[in-house]
């Protein structure tokens, strides 16, 4: 009876240890030249909503677009090395630099805010600087359940695409069989 009882509490913790998902950590590194476009307002400390503070100033800015492989809780500090005190903010796709707020998901300065994102869903990392008009470069590593794929998500063609596609191929195979026949002929 202890031998079962032992192996029933063996085979429990074998199963949920192997159902426990590793985290993932996914280095974002970006660089502020002080050539991009800039933004009159930086963001204030890790939060969510994504209140921008308006302290006057020029903050350049880069986007980098990016999806993750798994949906769940990622925290994205600001781990380093850096040149620059940077600032990230996190937006599903687009990002509006006129309405800083739409499309927020999070903001993260040193040490990051946890949120949830979902698979397969674009989203931006704003990277900009704390102070104005600062130039440099830092890194942002994503921690969480999935992969940061990094770069834009490809584009699938959606039936429609396909049908013209498939279309237009049709038209190409007739005009070439006419030209065929009337060579023929």
């Amino acid at each position: 009876m202890k031998a079962t009882i032992s192996a029933v509490a063996a085979a429990f913790i074998a199963a949920a240890a192997g159902s426990a998902q590793a985290q993932v950590l996914t280095p974002v590194p970006y660089t502020v030249t002080g050539s991009e476009p800039a933004l009159p307002y930086t963001f204030n400390g890790s939060a969510t909503p994504c209140p921008p503070v308006s302290p006057g100033g020029s903050y350049h800015y880069v986007q980098i677009p990016f999806t993750v492989t798994v949906t769940g809780s990622y925290i994205p500090p600001e781990t380093g090395p850096a040149t620059v005190d940077g600032m990230a903010a996190i937006y599903a796709a687009p990002f509006d630099p006129l309405n800083p707020s739409t499309n927020c998901v999070s903001i993260s300065d040193d040490v990051g805010a946890a949120m949830i994102l979902t698979a397969g869903t674009p989203y931006v990392l704003i990277g900009s600087t704390y102070n104005s008009g600062a130039t440099g470069d830092t890194v942002y590593t994503f921690d969480g359940p999935g992969a940061v794929v990094l770069g834009a998500p490809a584009v699938v063609p959606t039936l429609s695409a396909w049908a013209m596609i498939l279309f237009g191929g049709l038209l190409l195979a007739g005009g070439g069989w006419m030209i065929q026949r009337r060579r023929l002929a």
